[in-house]
């Protein structure tokens, strides 16, 4: 049995210096030796949350 292991980011953000912050969640396929920076090009390449 394979088990499909995820990451999940919750990421804060802000549109505006005046405007409220926001969170957004974003759940990614763990891959070995993946980093910080690794997992975030992922979910810009694939922003769907």
């Amino acid at each position: 049995m394979s088990e499909n292991k995820t990451i999940k980011f919750i990421i804060t953000r802000q549109d505006t210096s005046d405007s409220n912050p926001y969170q957004e969640e974003f759940e990614i396929p763990y891959r070995p030796n993946m980093n910080v920076i690794s997992a975030l090009m992922e979910i810009r390449r694939n922003p769907v949350n």
